[in-house]
């Protein structure tokens, strides 16, 4: 789900498949996704100039977008080792993105209309389940398992500097799901 204009557009990965749904003329049109993408491992965003992004990990990562006129292409960004767990984010103009590359290592990956950056970060063994907010100043803040007795939190500044920490430890079992918001105050 993307909000643009307080209208809201869906995107929805079925069977290997990836259907985009927008609201037209007070219904709904929907457009088939280039590419494959299940359901943790794509996200939708929509950039300021109401233009639909679909980022999604396979073999590799991969990023598909529509054209004024309709047209949906696809591009693969990287090779990375296994993308999995991805989310999406923009921020002004940049597309965001946060995945799980492999069992221990956060991907970051930034895409300003021209050209894609990626940055690997190792965090710890049996990694999952990032979720991830951006603040203003382009800082991004992640929320993470490691392992089943430990979750993370660790922030990225928009030179790459990262720094994390444990949050917790010893728990008797980390949860599968986790959220972080930053405060815009």
């Amino acid at each position: 789900l993307a909000l643009h204009h307080q209208e809201a557009h869906f995107l929805i990965a079925i069977n290997e498949s990836t259907t985009y749904w927008r609201p037209a003329g007070g219904g709904w049109v929907d457009e088939v996704v280039l590419g494959r993408g299940d359901e943790d491992s794509v996200d939708l965003v929509i950039t300021p100039d109401g233009q639909p992004h679909v980022v999604r990990a396979g073999f590799s990562l991969m990023h598909s977008q529509r054209s004024v006129d309709g047209v949906w292409t696809e591009e693969r960004v990287d090779w990375v080792s296994r993308p999995h767990r991805l989310r999406a984010r923009v921020l002004g103009d940049a597309i965001h993105v946060v995945f799980r590359d492999g069992d221990d290592s956060l991907g970051f990956a930034r895409f300003d209309g021209t050209e894609w950056t990626i940055r690997m970060q190792t965090v710890g063994p049996r990694l999952s389940h990032p979720s991830f907010a951006i603040a203003v100043d382009g800082t991004i803040a992640v929320i993470y398992s490691i392992g089943d007795r430990q979750v993370g939190l660790g922030t990225m500044t928009p030179s790459g500097e990262w720094s994390d920490l444990v949050l917790t430890t010893g728990v008797m079992r980390a949860t599968d799901e986790h959220a972080v918001v930053i405060d815009r105050m």
